[in-house]
């Protein structure tokens, strides 16, 4: 295992830990917290290139704006 192969797994863990933290936050009704988790996990998720939780951080992102009534154009 190579350094880029760690540095990509701890960034994979932390990106899918925000992503779980900001579902948990939206259904407590905190969704700044829960937009502000899961930009960050999008960022972490695209410089890591890991294409599938930069999806799931947007869809959880357009979910959390669809739950609080905050639909953008």
């Amino acid at each position: 295992m190579t350094h880029d192969d760690i540095t990509s797994t701890a960034a994979e863990a932390r990106a899918s830990e925000l992503i779980e933290q900001a579902i948990a936050s939206a259904q407590a009704g905190e969704h700044e917290a829960a937009i502000a988790d899961l930009a960050e996990a999008e960022r972490i998720a695209s410089e890591a290139g890991v294409t599938e939780l930069v999806t799931a951080a947007r869809i959880n992102q357009g979910w959390v704006y669809f739950d609080h009534g905050d639909m953008h154009d």
